[in-house]
């Protein structure tokens, strides 16, 4: 089993070198962006793992986007991560609750995640505050060989608000694998990414608040000026589950990597 693990750590390595970061993006350090976490999931239709990306909102809440988290059995949840394959912390769980109408996911992490140099929260945008033109989008994208890159790099994108409220960013370097991910300007989310590819959408979480607020338990703090995230993470309650639609209570471990 030794031989395995060393085998497949190997292999991720190898991949992770491949990995070719266009020249808009930036190598991010650990710690600058400690709100970002890396999402690696079975899928139910086969042995293939998927990757992606959400926002930890709350100690024990993490949000994405359900096109980031379709067809998964299980997911992963890395913190503190620069390196995928070197996170400061991982969890394990199953626990969703999804909002179709705007697309968006919430992981019940099942635990409090203690918040630390590496690990916090990020702020969520006020219901009135206006859309700043661009912001910063930290991935993990894609890998030289088509699959999900294993290190973290951040970018400039530029948006335009639609009529219906979404985002449209203009970007060539958003991928699949960075579905979920947050845009952030001076420590508040202002969009989650829903859709990568020829068109890129952001929904702003700012329009869905009420429901983070509902589900988690959370008192977000409706002033867009706070940009250190801490109001978001003052509390932590199950919140109430009403009119949405969870999926499965998971299992939940803490794994530590130490190099």
């Amino acid at each position: 089993m030794k031989g395995f693990l060393v085998l497949f750590d190997d292999v991720i390595t190898r991949e992770s070198e491949m990995c070719v970061f266009p020249a808009a993006r930036e190598s991010s350090a650990l710690g600058e962006n400690p709100w970002v976490v890396h999402l690696r999931m079975a899928m139910s239709s086969g042995t293939t793992l998927n990757s992606c990306a959400g926002s930890l909102i709350g100690q024990r809440w993490v949000l994405t986007s359900i096109s980031c988290i379709t067809g998964r059995t299980f997911i992963w949840v890395r913190y503190g991560v620069v390196e995928v394959i070197r996170p400061s912390l991982v969890t394990e769980t199953n626990a969703v609750q999804m909002n179709n109408e705007l697309g968006l996911a919430l992981i019940n992490i099942n635990r409090n995640v203690e918040f630390t140099d590496v690990i916090s929260a990020v702020g969520i945008a006020g219901s009135g505050a206006a859309v700043p033109a661009s912001g910063k989008f930290c991935g993990f994208g894609a890998s030289e060989s088509g699959g999900p890159g294993e290190n973290l790099a951040c970018f400039n994108v530029n948006v335009e608000v639609q009529e219906d409220g979404t985002l449209v960013g203009q970007s060539d370097e958003l991928t699949r694998f960075d579905l979920g991910g947050a845009l952030v300007v001076d420590g508040v989310q202002y969009g989650v990414l829903v859709e990568a590819g020829d068109r890129n959408v952001f929904v702003n979480p700012a329009v869905a608040r009420e429901w983070i607020e509902d589900v988690t338990g959370i008192d977000l703090d409706d002033d867009d000026d706070s940009s250190d995230g801490d109001d978001s993470s003052e509390e932590n309650g199950d919140g109430d589950d009403d009119g949405v639609e969870e999926v499965d209570d998971g299992v939940v471990s803490d794994v530590r990597f130490v190099d």
